[in-house]
């Protein structure tokens, strides 16, 4: 419950108050469902990984199997960063698109599918490298650290974020067009 507020309602709010509210169709605020779904989705992901985590301390227990380095869908973490990040990235870069609700709208709706899709993405659970491991530590504490001092800490996050979910789209990509 807690997760789902803190990865769900709270970031779903923010965007919400932020860009969305007042579009009104008609008697009907459309974007206020945009910013349930993504509640929903959220509620789902999280669902689904606490199943597949049931799931996999079964068979670990009797098969002894490698723990797998990749999520099915982006982490409820990682979607609820999304939204956030990108409310920080235009306070603190004035680019006026990103709070257009013509924008919001539908990256919300996008991070919200992104969330029960099925598309591997990676873990950082496990690394296969000691350099991937030390790159991604440097990487979050570069953002939070430009973060604290004052400069475009969230815009960094974001980007390296939309890096994030990039990097697991194209390989999805790449698996359909070159299936090994």
């Amino acid at each position: 419950l807690a997760d789902i507020i803190n990865c769900g309602v709270a970031p779903a709010y923010l965007v919400y108050c932020w860009s969305l509210h007042g579009r009104m169709l008609g008697r009907f605020d459309l974007y206020l469902l945009v910013a349930f779904f993504f509640v929903a989705c959220a509620a789902g992901r999280l669902a689904r990984f606490n199943v597949e985590v049931e799931k996999n301390l079964v068979q670990d227990s009797v098969s002894r199997k490698k723990k797998s380095t990749e999520f099915s869908g982006i982490s409820t973490p990682v979607g609820a960063m999304l939204l956030c990040t990108v409310v920080m990235a235009h306070h603190e870069t004035g680019l006026s698109f990103l709070k257009r609700v013509e924008f919001m709208g539908p990256y919300v709706f996008l991070i919200a599918l992104l969330m029960i899709s099925t598309i591997p993405f990676r873990s950082f659970k496990q690394f296969r490298t000691r350099f991937g491991q030390f790159l991604f530590f440097v990487a979050i504490i570069g953002g939070f650290s430009t973060l604290a001092l004052g400069g475009p800490g969230g815009s960094v996050l974001f980007c390296l974020l939309l890096i994030y979910v990039l990097d697991g789209l194209v390989k999805k990509m790449l698996s359909v067009i070159h299936p090994s």
